[in-house]
């Protein structure tokens, strides 16, 4: 079962992305959202003393509006079609300053890149490229948990055969990758009635697609295709997932 902090992370991010209408995030500006939001998720303020992510029932939605809305001003405030780590600092600040929310990130908060994870920069450029596809729908908790699910373990993953995980190409191939999360969003669009992409609209999405790309490093088939447990996957050498933690 997936963590509540990893369902939130997928849905923060993805809000965020939406905001932006379909742009793509360089790998310093995923690096600096990461470092900045995930650990404000479990920072409880002396005056508060709760958490955003102990109070997400309550307060999720407004605090996905606010990062939606930080996505837009950041979007607002860029050249090309790239979000820097400069204009998403300035549009979080910015948008965190007038906010007036006792939950919000000190402004003195350190970002915390050197404590992000390669593979962690990585999911968020793919959730952006999956709202780009997505357009304006939201994203369900339970497909936000399912995609954590599958494609975190994948990034940092070796499939027999191959030396090296789609995270250790991702400069040479990431590109590439990044279109197909895309037309994973498209098809979860084509497949959603109402304003919301839900588990079964997302992961048979992502069947297509992954069945349709010729790629050697997509993960293994989904688990009602196959009688098959997925044993082959290696993790990568240090990598924190295991094979376990990829559930179709």
């Amino acid at each position: 079962m997936t963590a509540q902090r990893d369902v939130v992370k997928v849905q923060m991010f993805f809000a965020m992305a939406r905001g932006t209408g379909g742009m793509r995030v360089s790998r310093e500006g995923a690096t600096w959202l990461h470092g900045r939001y995930v650990p404000w998720l479990e920072m409880a303020k002396p005056e508060i003393g709760r958490s955003p992510l102990e109070i997400w029932e309550e307060k999720g939605r407004g605090f996905l509006g606010k990062l939606k809305e930080i996505g837009t001003v950041a979007r607002d405030g860029s050249v090309g079609g790239e979000l820097t780590e400069e204009a998403l600092q300035a549009a979080a600040l910015r948008v965190e300053g007038e906010s007036f929310c006792p939950y919000c990130p000190s402004p003195d908060l350190a970002p915390g890149e050197l404590l992000v994870a390669p593979q962690d920069a990585c999911l968020v450029q793919t959730l952006f490229a999956l709202a780009a596809g997505a357009g304006s729908l939201r994203l369900s908790a339970e497909a936000a948990g399912w995609f954590h699910d599958r494609y975190a373990p994948w990034l940092v993953t070796r499939k027999p055969g191959r030396t090296e995980s789609p995270l250790e190409i991702w400069d040479a191939h990431g590109r590439g990758f990044l279109s197909r999360f895309k037309a994973i969003g498209e098809g979860a669009r084509a497949l959603t009635d109402g304003d919301e992409i839900g588990l079964e609209a997302l992961r048979e999405s992502a069947r297509r697609i992954e069945a349709q790309a010729p790629c050697p490093w997509c993960p293994s088939p989904m688990a009602h295709e196959t009688e098959t447990p997925e044993v082959w996957m290696i993790p990568a050498v240090g990598s924190p997932h295991s094979s376990a933690h990829l559930q179709a």
